[in-house]
């Protein structure tokens, strides 16, 4: 097991703003029920190698993070940086594993690292942003998304992170804004309509809001049902 924790881990993630957790990783990898067999395709790669490469262990890794199996996956990246110490994918992808614990201290220290290794690296921006937004440090949370955004402005999940801080700053024009800007991006991100239709309902647009949360319901969103439900609009899909 990995011997990094500064204290007891979490078993579960961490809640986000958003019901979704989206994580920006390194490694070309699949989702879903192709991670298992990702896991097992790099567990005969690395058990046939007498000397397996960072490379081995970071694809393993990062399958297991999307199974599920954070603490795993920290071993691998770990294994990773023993055999090369300046592996940029290696601090993202831990980093973002560390955040997805509430280990936020040694999220930063690795996202960090990830930035000086690779300056123009969207991914890393974007999980520290992530990491900055559970901490409450706003104003860091939206100049890390904001760099992100810079460096690729076609990830809707960015926009929609940024959009759900300035959400929280009360900087409504820009949630708007910011959130629509997702939703164009990709029409199928439940969660942005949910934080549109609740900043609308907070401004007394209760039209457009009605319409959000059902969209974001219709896509299967929790969120955006029981917001529905609460203010006795919803239809069921």
């Amino acid at each position: 097991m990995s011997s990094h924790s500064a204290g007891p881990r979490s078993a579960a993630p961490i809640v986000l703003m958003f019901a979704a957790v989206v994580v920006f990783l390194s490694a070309t990898v699949r989702q879903n029920a192709l991670w298992k067999n990702d896991v097992d395709l790099w567990d005969h790669v690395i058990q046939g190698k007498q000397a397996p490469t960072a490379r081995a262990f970071i694809y393993r890794g990062t399958a297991l993070l999307g199974a599920g199996r954070i603490e795993q996956a920290i071993d691998d990246f770990d294994a990773a940086l023993a055999v090369d110490p300046y592996y940029y994918d290696a601090y993202n992808n831990r980093g973002a594993a560390f955040g997805m614990m509430e280990e936020y201290g040694l999220a930063l220290s690795d996202l960090d690292r990830a930035i000086l290794l690779q300056p123009f690296s969207t991914n890393a921006y974007a999980n520290r942003g992530k990491v900055y937004m559970h901490m409450r440090r706003f104003d860091r949370a939206v100049e890390d998304f904001t760099a992100a955004i810079r460096l690729n402005a076609s990830l809707a999940a960015v926009y929609a992170y940024r959009g759900s801080v300035f959400r929280e700053m009360d900087r409504r024009d820009e949630a708007v804004r910011d959130l629509t800007t997702a939703i164009s991006l990709d029409p199928g991100l439940a969660q942005a309509y949910v934080e549109r239709g609740l900043l609308y309902r907070n401004t007394g647009k209760a039209g457009p809001a009605a319409a959000d949360l059902q969209r974001a319901c219709e896509l299967g969103s929790a969120d955006g049902c029981d917001a529905l439900s609460a203010a006795g609009r919803r239809q069921v899909p």
